[in-house]
């Protein structure tokens, strides 16, 4: 029997993609299954990334170019095209070989927008092919860290697929049937402002900080006081841990403290009623869905300095693959925490608890806004617009609810929070998110509540509008790309306040050298080659974070060491305290990244890192 011809195509294009991709990547043939040829798994350094993309590979003797040379055409199945663009959750390649001349084009189908618009059109035409444009300029064996980019982005775009599909009808739906509320009946709503003793409240709103943390620790060490108030003055003390908190910038352990006040809760409510049991609840879920956003937010700023450290030459090919499936797995993670939350407030409707189902919404608004701010800046418009409209309506809802229970400073504080879900950086956006809102505020009636709220909507619209002019083109200071490092070092598990940890050591110091003002501005001679670092600095983009040397252009002295404060006290006690030519800057002089690029090209050659 002959051999039909088709397969021995197969065979021979099979044989050449494998002789096409880097040596370290792995070629696995796959049964036929619905257009899927193989699987590839990429290694680095012998190490095993991670990273897996599903291949369909075509063969043709004669490839079909369109009249600009550079795009070829190819006809795939519609139901084909379809499974890999709307259903197949990992990344795709369609690989086609010119048999003739064994030339190999990759094209990342999952990524092709015009594709995916034309195949809803074929679908409804009934047609059973479809045609798919190529680059031409995609080709292997050259170039496969473009490749892997692209394989990056369609991850993340799986990954936002899931980000795009997640439900509140059955609380919204709970929520938009109710007519009519007795405020009188909310049993946590009674409970919370019975327990909050008339002494506590006002030393609590007239500032007085310090005696009201010593009546908040009387309240929870009272074996006879009310559950209702130790709540409510467990709630408080985390408010004032999270204010001390903030005031010593650590805004990174936010999370941490939620949720190690939640797990107080939970206890305290063990064997309380229902209510309480339900809200502790929500409030662990609302911290796990705060951890989960700050994860995803720092994983996106590792990816942004990720780019600075490869125009610099340090970047590691091996944590460039891992970062962006990890950011896809960190996304779906928000995902799953918010629909926990929503699962748990469609509880809370379902037992007649509306106070807290309001409440506590305006807890999940205040974390997702975080992540709508993450989404835009990375252009995800389609996963902005749905995340927008639906806690635009969950929002809505839970304002109603507020405004049926006659709570008026919740309902301000709901319509307050939901003016964030608008682009801040956008005018339009933001008078628009203002109309909802002033919108919003007329269920008010109390005129003092509402006046109070449109005066502080305002002056968040004007303050908005200020940056706006500004915000476009700022690079982050100093501090703040160090409040970025501290916090990323702990999404990688790095404790910086451990002096024990080598690692922890390590950033530090680089931490502490990343602005070299107080050293370099003793004298213009000085000039400071970074040399090699570690994996942490790599991860993190601190390149201070490793071997350094402290040079004097002038008389060529030069010492290296990981502690900047460390080289200067030698060059200063062997060189500079008796150097006649020594020649600081003024006092008022700051080192900046411009300024150091300009040594840079002056010195770098004469004066590398030693």
């Amino acid at each position: 029997m002959k051999r039909p011809h088709q397969h021995e195509i197969d065979d021979r294009v099979c044989a050449l993609l494998k002789l096409a991709l880097p040596d370290e990547w792995v070629y696995r043939e796959l049964p036929k299954d619905y257009g899927i040829d193989g699987e590839v798994e990429v290694f680095c350094q012998g190490r095993s990334t991670g990273v897996l993309f599903k291949v369909q590979v075509k063969g043709t003797e004669k490839p079909s170019f369109l009249t600009d040379g550079r795009t070829i055409s190819f006809s795939l199945r519609t139901d084909h095209a379809s499974y890999y663009c709307d259903e197949l959750l990992v990344p795709v390649f369609l690989i086609l070989v010119d048999i003739a001349k064994r030339r190999i084009w990759w094209h990342a189908i999952q990524l092709d927008t015009d594709l995916a618009q034309r195949l809803k059109t074929t679908r409804e035409r009934g047609n059973e092919t479809i045609t798919v444009h190529i680059n031409s300029e995609n080709t292997l064996p050259d170039r496969p860290d473009v490749l892997l980019h692209r394989c990056s982005e369609m991850a993340l775009l799986i990954a936002f697929r899931s980000v795009s599909t997640v439900s509140e009808t059955s609380l919204l739906n709970t929520l938009s049937s109710i007519v009519e509320i007795d405020p009188t009946v909310q049993g946590l709503s009674r409970g919370l402002s019975y327990a909050r003793f008339e002494l506590l409240q006002r030393k609590w709103r007239s500032g007085d900080k310090r005696k009201a943390k010593a009546l908040i620790t009387e309240i929870l060490k009272d074996k006879t006081a009310p559950l209702f108030a130790k709540v409510s003055a467990l709630e408080m003390a985390e408010l004032l841990a999270i204010e001390n908190y903030r005031s010593i910038d650590k805004q990174e352990l936010l999370p941490q403290v939620e949720l190690r006040f939640a797990a107080e809760q939970k206890a305290l409510c063990r064997s309380g009623p229902a209510q309480l049991r339900i809200h502790a609840a929500l409030k662990r879920r609302i911290a796990l869905l705060h951890a989960a956003i700050e994860h995803d937010y720092n994983l996106y700023l590792n990816t942004k300095l990720y780019e600075v450290t490869a125009d610099r030459g340090m970047a590691d090919p091996f944590w460039a693959m891992m970062l962006n499936p990890t950011r896809a797995e960190a996304a779906r993670s928000v995902v799953v925490r918010y629909q926990h939350c929503m699962r748990l407030l469609d509880l809370a409707a379902e037992n007649g608890e509306f106070y807290l189902v309001a409440r506590d919404t305006a807890g999940v608004l205040f974390k997702m806004v975080n992540f709508l701010v993450r989404l835009r800046s990375e252009g995800m418009t389609q996963a902005v617009a749905f995340w927008e409209q639906r806690l635009e309506a969950l929002a809505g809802a839970a304002i109603s609810i507020a405004a049926k229970l006659e709570d008026w400073e919740l309902a301000s504080l709901l319509i307050n929070s939901s003016l964030h879900i608008a682009d801040m950086q956008q005018s339009v956006s933001l008078d628009k998110r203002m109309e909802w809102a002033r919108k919003q505020a007329e269920q008010i009636p109390k005129h003092e509540v509402c006046k109070r709220l449109l005066d502080s909507l305002e002056r968040d619209r004007s303050t908005a509008l200020r940056l706006l002019a500004d915000i476009e083109d700022a690079e982050p200071s100093i501090d703040e790309e160090k409040r970025m490092i501290r916090v990323m070092a702990m999404s990688l598990g790095i404790d910086l306040d451990n002096d024990q940890d080598e690692i922890a050591n390590v950033v530090r110091i680089g931490l502490r050298d990343l602005d070299p003002t107080r050293v370099l501005k003793t004298c213009r001679h000085l000039f400071l080659a970074l040399g090699s670092s570690g994996i942490p600095a790599v991860m993190l983009g601190l390149p201070t974070a490793g071997w350094k040397t402290l040079w004097c252009t002038l008389h060529n002295y030069g010492i290296g060491g990981m502690k900047l404060d460390d080289l200067h006290k030698w060059l200063v006690d062997e060189h500079c305290s008796t150097c006649a030519d020594r020649h600081p800057f003024p006092e008022s002089w700051t080192w900046n990244r411009d300024w150091q690029s300009e040594q840079h090209r002056r010195f770098g050659s004469r004066f590398p890192a030693v």
